[in-house]
């Protein structure tokens, strides 16, 4: 796929791309100096699990700015073939865009190297107000509204942009309920669904295959009987029974994978528990009555 030219600038430390309707000289002065304006007082962290993401003004626009973590030298190496993971999510949110698939505007990726490591990478988005996640809105429901129509609407609205997502020849990599966004109202119908975090999608042309079908939906977290549900709206019937059995492999492993980062990162983990706020994180499964 084609990209925009200007995708080799130089600004300030930094190497990276802007988007053509974003590119502007005020734009790209704030740009060369984005890691002090993170550190701003006007500066909005909107999350720091992982990776920083803050909300920022940045020459003019109200943007988010996604500050990838420093990995290690092995994905280093991987991003000298394939892109930064800054690059990749810019290249990938205008592939989506192009194919009719939401994500939020791109504007912007930033990238500096120092001795063949990747020492920072940035990437900018657009900020649209009025956005909650689908893990959030699910964790509402579940919480404080467990009405079984909103909760079917929302599978609904959920079920039919993954399907979009899918045939338009996207597998996003990383399709986990907190990279789901859209604009709720209430009962569960909020549309305009966009996708986030795209740093591992694959882009190809045509429909996806049940394999990488499967893979996205395996990260998906519903309760119970929900996951069948969610799976039925998908394919507007029951699902194949190659992308069942595959589904439900991927899912086993991705289970496995979740349940094991306790004794992987457990100084990582012990500092989430002890910031993490019940209120916030969905109810044991024993415990959800719709």
């Amino acid at each position: 796929m084609a990209f925009p030219a200007s995708s080799d600038l130089v600004l300030g430390p930094f190497t990276g791309g802007v988007t053509p309707t974003f590119d502007t000289p005020a734009l790209r002065e704030a740009l060369a100096g984005v890691a002090d304006r993170l550190r701003a007082a006007d500066a909005q962290v909107l999350s720091r699990t992982g990776d920083l993401v803050v909300r920022v003004t940045l020459g003019g626009h109200d943007v988010v700015v996604k500050s990838f973590t420093p990995r290690g030298a092995l994905r280093d190496a991987a991003a000298r073939r394939q892109g930064s993971p800054a690059r990749r999510s810019w290249q990938h949110a205008i592939a989506l865009r192009a194919r009719g698939v939401g994500t939020p505007a791109p504007v912007a990726f930033l990238e500096r190297w120092a001795n063949g490591r990747l020492a920072e990478s940035y990437y900018v988005s657009v900020y649209e107000a009025g956005r909650v996640g689908f893990r959030e809105e699910l964790i509402r429901l579940f919480r404080h509204d467990p009405t079984c129509w909103k909760l079917m609407n929302l599978l609904q609205v959920v079920a039919d942009a993954v399907r979009g997502l899918h045939d338009a020849g996207l597998r996003h990599g990383g399709v986990g309920n907190e990279n789901v966004l859209l604009r709720a109202t209430g009962d569960g119908a909020g549309g305009d669904v966009q996708f986030v975090d795209l740093n591992r999608a694959r882009i190809q042309d045509g429909p996806l295959a049940a394999a990488d079908r499967a893979f996205d939906v395996s990260r998906l977290y519903l309760p119970s009987d929900l996951l069948r549900v969610f799976k039925e709206m998908y394919f507007g019937q029951r699902p194949p029974v190659d992308f069942e059995r595959i589904e439900q492999r991927l899912r086993r492993r991705f289970d496995w994978h979740s349940r094991s980062r306790a004794w992987r990162h457990p100084l990582r983990e012990r500092a989430r528990a002890r910031t993490r706020d019940p209120a916030t994180t969905y109810p044991p499964p024993e415990d959800i009555w719709i």
